[in-house]
């Protein structure tokens, strides 16, 4: 008998919810994972679902923690649970995900109630450390329009308040990250004096990052097509672009780029707390790279990369940006108030 899922919602004190695939949810009450299936509205305009299954996590991930988001990966073979002091990797079930079977009405037939699934959490001795960084932002690694295949699904980078991303397998090993890219030197100048964390408490830091375009480049010497996957970021102070490249086959980072401003330049009066950085992916994503960032007044800016001098030995590369339009969204004054995080692993 199919149930609404704001019924189910309404019984749990806290959840957080994300997509899966093409026509389910995962929804994690913090202690186990649910699968809605086969959504549908009702006449009224009730989210429903025909079948929901409920996924175990062993071990669960810390009581303590406050969970702030969920999502999982493009192939559906992973979900993260993210909290600001810790990352949890849930090891989904084959069945719910092989050939894109949650979408398949005969394969959901003969799933079991209920599945046990491998929890863990990544880097946990960085989160043990003493001056442990907290997790700024997470994101999974996107697979091209025309790629095929689930091995770049599983990659994934999680930016921490120390300004380094580290990028991390799940098939693999995600106790210690694949490669590091350090951010820390281009936002301390060179010339200052002291830690850049003795500043009156105000220092700039990496605000947001997002997978951007793949670059394909020739080798001279081998005469080999080479792949470079590149990651973007944005700081909190000036709203500049970091620029960092790297080979996922042999785990090599260039030497990043940054700080980048737009083309032409923001005027200060429109400048703003930047909120979030997103690479626009479409179909036509290969012939036009297009991003978007949003600022803390309500100011959407579309901007274009431009990649040239690309060195696969001295791992450098150049990139200019330009803003593509500029949009003003109208917003709503209220008042917030602070939260406090609070926890351990």
């Amino acid at each position: 008998m199919p149930t609404s899922v704001e019924d189910f919602i309404r019984t749990k004190k806290k959840v957080l919810c994300a997509p899966y695939l093409y026509n389910s949810v995962l929804i994690f009450d913090g202690c186990s994972l649910y699968l809605c299936s086969q959504l549908f509205t009702e006449s009224n305009a009730t989210l429903s679902y025909g079948r929901m299954i409920e996924l175990e996590l062993c071990p669960p991930p810390s009581a303590d923690l406050l969970f702030s988001s969920l999502c999982s990966n493009d192939s559906g073979s992973f979900a993260a649970i993210i909290a600001p002091y810790g990352v949890y990797l849930v090891d989904l079930p084959r069945h719910l995900w092989v050939l894109q079977s949650a979408d398949v009405q005969s394969t959901i037939e003969q799933w079991s109630e209920k599945y046990y699934c491998r929890c863990e959490a990544v880097n946990q001795n960085l989160m043990l450390t003493d001056r442990a960084p907290l997790v700024t932002k997470f994101s999974w690694c996107k697979r091209s329009w025309k790629e095929l295949g689930h091995s770049r699904t599983t990659k994934f980078a999680v930016l921490y308040s120390d300004d380094v991303i580290r990028l991390y397998d799940a098939n693999v090993c995600f106790t210690s990250p694949l490669l590091k890219i350090d951010f820390r030197s281009m936002l301390s100048p060179a010339d200052s004096s002291g830690s850049r964390f003795h500043r009156l408490g105000l220092f700039n830091s990496i605000a947001s990052f997002d997978f951007g375009p793949r670059i394909e480049c020739r080798d001279e010497c081998s005469g080999e097509t080479v792949h470079l996957s590149t990651i973007f970021a944005v700081d909190t102070e000036h709203n500049d672009i970091y620029v960092a490249a790297f080979r996922l086959d042999s785990n090599i980072v260039f030497n990043s780029i940054g700080p980048l401003a737009l083309q032409p330049v923001l005027a200060s009066d429109k400048a703003s707390d930047l909120c979030d950085l997103l690479f626009l992916r479409c179909s036509e994503s290969g012939l036009l790279n297009v991003f978007a960032f949003v600022t803390g007044d309500g100011l959407l800016v579309h901007f274009l990369p431009l990649f040239s001098c690309v060195d696969l030995v001295d791992h450098s590369l150049d990139c200019e940006l330009y803003m593509y339009d500029m949009i003003k969204i109208p917003t709503i004054s209220q008042e917030i108030s602070p939260v406090i995080f609070k926890g351990t692993l």
